[in-house]
């Protein structure tokens, strides 16, 4: 066994009961050893080779007498005396002069071995134990019938147990995937949301119809879409005045108008633009940061509603959201105008004279940073709720950036409720996710027990982590956590008051769920993740086949790394590359003006669509456009791309080397151990 050192000797090892001498062996095996390999570690690599506990074990010489388990192999005393264990008899001389490899040639192939070797368990690309240990000495004809016989046999079993491995893998992919397209009908989703776009953002308004939602950059566009838009989408497809939307939605609660301010003193003024004889600028309204907003009454103060500010938990005491923009992100507290029906239905006449008030009393002025309009509905017909959040975004500049978010969301939890046994047999999506819980706790559990072996063979945490995390370490950990957080969320929803008290909304008022339609969200997107990252173990399964499959496992595997640095180094590149695009373009292209936006233009030219991007960088700067593209281009599609190809052909290339010459290595041994039983004979 190879211990770290540089230098290696190989040490016999007979198998044999207890205080019999090595004539009675049942069986002999070889190791490598290494300078610091100590006697603690042999004995726990033969027993694990002759696959007995090292702890029912001990180690002595021919006279009984036990060697120190903290002192080296390589430094135990010369002669003919035999180390021997209870159950295991380790001889200390030196191999035959015709069964040994010369150590230069025992270093190469450790080092090719290495890289093949039997299937690696962990992927940290060093051998584990049975990879050291089968270098079987095949001189002893007493012991040949049952060591054959019992390499057979665990060869067998170990051919079952992945065969085993692979069908409950194959399970779990199945039930996952079923389980996924159950949680949330995207079709219907789509066909609720695409409704919902249709009658209140993609609608024509304003003079002669010039104007369209994605186009408000002003008050008066805001103001206009609201009266327009917005409240004809409401009302004019009421069919039979029972306050229905589109005729079959039904508005939950009320509307919630609500805005996000800051003061005129947000910010600080340089002293150039400030002069006491004649002010140049005499405030400043920063952008939007929590700590900066504005809590003062404005307007008519609290004599009018939407003028005086709320706390966040006074405006949403269940759920909080939290609103992402393009360029902050917003959170729950503001200015709130909350517009509801009266006898149970909405009238135009009630939320027309709702907003001509605010309008009035100039609720939009330059304190303005976000206008949010919020509301709830309910189709029947899909079994889902649906949140609509209407964002208009104020930058600094004075422009209107308006964005439309929609979510959707059964109205009942799959599992139902655990009131009676009768109950739960009935709920089929609960019954679904117990074997997912069960592989979750399964696969857990042989992992620990996997991270405590290699401690326990490494003598410490460090050691142990760096022999147990490996490639395959990572990706399995990673799908754990993805179920993990998927669990989660299943139990958050389950406990939310939404679904285990029902809807409950006496004086109809707002009712928020988009955190929860999120958290829905968030869930179906686990479970999709763990499907996504467990397909790529269908490929370590090969390594337990003889199959060409088995090199493209290898090589995947031995690459793992450099893919990791690859890819590393692809995103420092992008990095820079998009913060370039930011300081060139951004202030042209509203793409690049912030970071995310820059970061998937660069994707998208990086997968090939290049040409809109690049005619929108000409438009700002040809002569800048041309540079930086051939830059990107050549950096990205060309050299970073062939790196990718380089670590790949270089991986393959090297395992198919290591797999022909240990197979050459295989067939010399085997041709020694023959003449050797020759000469014995």
């Amino acid at each position: 066994m190879s211990a770290g050192g540089n230098k290696l000797i190989v040490v016999r090892v007979s198998y044999c009961p207890t205080h019999q001498p090595a004539a009675k062996a049942l069986a002999h095996g070889r190791f490598r050893v290494g300078e610091r390999t100590t006697f603690t570690d042999l004995r726990a690599t033969a027993a694990h080779f002759f696959t007995v506990n090292p702890n029912g074990c001990v180690l002595s010489d021919e006279n009984g007498a036990q060697w120190p388990l903290l002192n080296t192999v390589w430094n135990a005393p010369p002669g003919n005396g035999m180390i021997t264990v209870r159950l295991l008899l380790v001889d200390t001389d030196t191999v035959d002069q015709d069964d040994e490899r010369p150590v230069e040639a025992a270093e190469a192939v450790d080092k090719l071995l290495h890289l093949i070797g039997e299937p690696d368990e962990d992927g940290d690309g060093e051998p584990d134990e049975a990879e050291e240990e089968k270098d079987d000495d095949g001189a002893s004809s007493e012991s040949s019938a049952w060591s054959g016989d019992q390499v057979k046999a665990q060869r067998n079993v170990s051919r079952w147990k992945v065969v085993l491995e692979v069908g409950v893998h194959v399970l779990f992919c199945l039930l996952l995937g079923a389980v996924s397209f159950s949680r949330r009908d995207v079709l219907m989703s789509n066909k609720l949301v695409s409704s919902f776009r249709a009658n209140f953002v993609q609608p024509e308004f304003g003079e002669h119809g010039t104007m369209i939602f994605s186009r408000i950059n002003g008050a008066d566009g805001f103001w206009t879409w609201l009266n327009g838009t917005f409240t004809d989408g409401l009302f004019d497809s009421d069919l039979d005045g029972s306050g229905s939307i589109m005729g079959y939605n039904r508005l939950v609660g009320s509307i919630r108008l609500r805005q996000l301010r800051v003061g005129n003193t947000s910010c600080t003024l340089p002293a150039s633009v400030r002069n006491k004889s004649s002010p140049f600028v005499a405030a400043c309204w920063a952008p939007y940061r929590e700590h900066r907003r504005d809590q003062a009454p404005f307007g008519p103060g609290a004599a009018v509603p939407g003028f005086s500010f709320a706390s966040a938990a006074e405006l949403f005491p269940d759920r909080q959201p939290l609103v992402t923009g393009r360029s902050a992100s917003y959170d729950a507290s503001g200015y709130v105008r909350d517009v509801g029906p009266t006898e149970g239905i909405l009238t135009r006449d009630t939320f027309e004279a709702a907003i001509a008030e605010l309008r009035q009393f100039g609720w939009v002025d330059r304190s303005t940073r976000a206008l949010i309009v919020s509301m709830l509905a309910y189709n029947r017909n899909f079994e889902l709720m649906i949140s609509a959040n209407f964002i208009f975004e104020r930058s600094a500049g004075g422009q209107l950036y308006p964005l439309a978010y929609f979510r959707t969301m059964p109205t009942a939890h799959f599992w139902g409720n655990f009131s009676s046994w009768e109950h739960c047999t009935q709920r089929n999506h609960l019954w679904m996710d117990v074997p997912l819980l069960v592989y979750w706790a399964g696969s857990v559990c042989v992992e620990v027990h996997l991270f405590a072996a290699a401690r326990s063979l490494k003598g410490s945490w460090l050691g142990g982590f760096r022999k147990y995390f490996g490639g395959w370490a990572m990706l399995q950990w990673l799908t754990l956590s993805c179920l993990t957080a998927g669990f989660i969320f299943r139990a958050m929803l389950f406990f939310d008051p939404f679904f285990r008290d029902g809807y409950v909304n006496p004086d109809d008022g707002y009712l928020e769920l988009a955190p929860l339609m999120e958290t829905w969200g968030s869930m179906c997107w686990a479970d999709a993740s763990v499907l996504l990252l467990s397909c790529p173990k269908f490929i370590r399964f090969f390594l337990h086949t003889d199959t060409p499959l088995r090199v493209l496992s290898l090589s995947l595997s031995r690459a793992f790394y450099k893919f990791a640095f690859a890819i590393g180094l692809v995103f420092l590149f992008l990095i820079a590359m998009f913060i370039m695009a930011q300081q060139i373009f951004g202030f042209d292209i509203p793409e690049f003006a912030t970071p995310g936006g820059s970061l998937l233009k660069l994707l998208r030219m990086m997968v090939g669509d290049v040409d809109p991007v690049y005619y929108d960088m000409v438009e700002v700067d040809q002569g800048l456009a041309f540079v930086y593209f051939t830059i990107f281009v050549v950096l990205f599609l060309f050299v970073l791309t062939s790196l990718f190809l380089a670590i790949t052909s270089d991986s393959y290339a090297i395992t198919t080397g290591a797999m022909e010459f240990a197979e050459e290595d295989r067939k010399a041994r085997d041709a020694r151990a023959r003449a050797k039983s020759k000469k014995l004979n």
